[in-house]
């Protein structure tokens, strides 16, 4: 009686003034459950002539700020839910709307069920524009759209830990509004996020824009605890502040229908520091996190640089300091190598590590191998000159003769002199996007 005597109301409004007043209410929660997947359902009475929008807050005392997600009404009753992992009860609110006098739950212009049909051109959930497929979309529905956006390289410079995953980039403008625009950025068209936003007509830089990657793990255990999940970052791997990644995070999820409780942010070795600043914070909120070496845990085996090289092989404690010529073993990370014969660690490493980054340097042979000492052609050879090579999914490793070690630092040593080269026609400083590797000359090749 009370939804049709606001119909009533609304009718006569329209009749007598000509405007339309958009009615919205929130309307009682029956039942508060979660589903398999962790995410929250939430039953309210409904009708097929409404909508509903679901709204959070991240604690109990503020406001229900955020829109998280819109669920067309059935009869009877409906269940609310949203992408990602549930809140307590009382940080949900769900509001009524008519379907046939929609609101602007975003504030574009454009109304609710105009968007809502036009997913993924276009998102109630979402203030950016359309734009052509040929550059992206504003919503992720299904996977096989995701795939069709995605970027997958053997080698992604400045961002190793992407090689071989299958990544979409995506660019939020406006960020630290109340209006951010977000955009999914189709791959085959471009590259790098300079190019969309050249292309788009967004302004790529300052504190108002952040891009990044959301990267797929098909071997990774989610946070709803199926295989296969999804991890977002920014670009270079860079570390944010909580309150940027928890609105990223929550902006994301919103326009990412495909999701069910399987997106994380991706921690490397680059915003390590940034996360431990925080780490209370995330362990207080609803962001599941997935680190770099998880993404790992099932390989036993990992050639990060694969060349061949001789030298004596040495079980190394942190302590201690190696040779030239030394072969290390490793229990741990160093915090600062030398230049050695070549490296084993028993931790995982990831392509960006320090210790790979100086191996690529010095063409040595890096690996990591998971309890090497339990492996007998690994603990019989400790203490003796060895032959050492890695390839990405095999090692060999082999005694050697003095001799043989001998010719072969021999054999590599340089025979002229050598300067590095010096470019210094840059003057300024460029965007990360903008330099590529042949510029090392001005800008350094790390």
């Amino acid at each position: 009686m009370k939804q049709l005597f606001l119909r009533v109301i609304l009718i006569i409004q329209i009749a007598v003034t000509g405007t339309v007043i958009l009615f919205s209410q929130p309307v009682p929660i029956l039942s508060y459950t979660k589903d398999i997947n962790g995410q929250v359902q939430l039953e309210v009475n409904s009708t097929p002539e409404n909508y509903y929008i679901l709204k959070i807050r991240h604690d109990p005392f503020s406001d229900f700020e955020f829109a998280t997600s819109m669920t067309l009404g059935q009869a009877g009753k409906t269940i609310i839910t949203e992408t990602i992992g549930s809140y307590p009860l009382d940080r949900y609110q769900v509001l009524e709307y008519w379907i046939d006098s929609p609101a602007d739950t975003d504030g574009d212009a454009v109304d609710d069920i105009t968007e809502y049909q036009n997913i993924p051109f276009q998102s109630p959930l979402n203030t950016a524009k359309p734009i052509p497929y040929l550059d992206g979309i504003v919503a992720l529905d299904d996977f096989a759209r995701y795939k069709g956006l995605s970027i997958t390289d053997d080698y992604v410079q400045w961002s190793e830990f992407l090689n071989g995953k299958v990544y979409v980039k995506y660019i939020i403008d406006d960020f630290h509004t109340s209006r951010p625009k977000l955009y999914f950025i189709n791959g085959g068209t471009h590259d790098l996020h300079s190019g969309f936003a050249n292309t788009v007509g967004i302004e790529h830089l300052g504190e108002q824009v952040k891009k990044g990657q959301v990267i797929y793990h098909p071997t990774t255990i989610s946070n709803n605890g199926s295989l296969g999940t999804f991890a977002f970052n920014y670009s270079n791997g860079h570390g944010q502040d909580f309150e940027v990644i928890q609105k990223t995070y929550e902006l994301l999820a919103a326009n990412m229908p495909l999701l069910k409780n399987n997106l994380s942010y991706f921690i490397t070795l680059l915003n390590e520091d940034e996360y431990a600043q925080d780490s209370s914070l995330f362990l207080n909120s609803r962001i599941p996190i997935l680190f770099e070496e998880d993404v790992y845990a099932e390989i036993d085996y990992w050639g990060l640089n694969s060349t061949e090289g001789f030298g004596f092989f040495r079980e190394m404690n942190l302590e201690e300091l190696p040779g030239p010529r030394d072969i290390v073993l490793y229990a741990a990370l160093p915090n600062s190598l030398p230049r050695v014969g070549g490296i084993i660690t028993s931790v995982i490493q990831t392509p960006l590590s320090h210790v790979n980054l100086r191996a690529i340097q010095n063409n040595i042979p890096n690996a990591f191998i998971r309890d090497p000492l339990s492996i007998d052609s690994i603990v019989e050879l400790l203490d003796q000159y060895i032959y050492f090579k890695v390839e990405q999914d095999v090692y060999h490793i082999r005694e050697a003769t003095l001799q043989e070690v001998n010719d072969w630092y021999e054999d590599i040593r340089p025979d002229q002199e050598q300067i590095p080269e010096l470019n210094l026609s840059q003057t300024s400083i460029l965007p990360l996007d903008s330099i590529s590797f042949d510029m090392f000359d001005a800008f350094g090749s790390k």
